[in-house]
């Protein structure tokens, strides 16, 4: 494992071999292209400022209504309540279409003390159950910046 930082919003993830860092804002890490995907998996770490008095459920409701409004063919399969480092945050699972692609799209939601977090992990349809450990080690090695 790697531990990478980011540097401007200070959180942490612990990077498993083969993944790397493809994109800085919005942070995004991928697995390298060493096995034949239909198209490259992705993890993108999103962070927004945190309204006084917004409860994780709020947070989690008002987040997946952008993404019905625009992902294509939005379904939620599954929403459960988890923790992420000891602190509460919700999973959540959904498919899209983008293109002629089915794609899985789970997530880790958590909030911080002046931010909301979303850990986005994606990948083709086909090819989820190749990647789910990984997107999960992903998610248990995630430490939102205490800021």
């Amino acid at each position: 494992m790697l531990r990478y930082r980011h540097a401007e919003l200070g959180f942490t993830l612990d990077l498993p071999y083969g993944m790397e860092v493809i994109v800085e804002l919005p942070p995004t890490v991928a697995l390298e292209p060493t096995r034949d995907w239909s198209f490259q998996p992705t993890c993108v770490v999103t962070a927004e400022p945190r309204p006084p008095g917004l409860n994780l459920e709020a947070w989690v409701d008002a987040g997946w209504q952008i993404q019905e409004e625009r992902l294509f063919a939005a379904r939620l399969i599954d929403r459960q309540a988890t923790e992420i480092g000891g602190a509460p945050a919700v999973q959540t699972l959904a498919h899209h279409t983008v293109r002629d692609h089915a794609v899985t799209l789970e997530q880790w939601w958590l909030l911080g003390a002046t931010r909301g977090w979303a850990l986005s992990a994606s990948c083709a349809t086909l090819d989820y159950d190749g990647v789910t450990e990984l997107f999960r080690t992903l998610a248990s090695g995630f430490e939102p910046s205490s800021a």
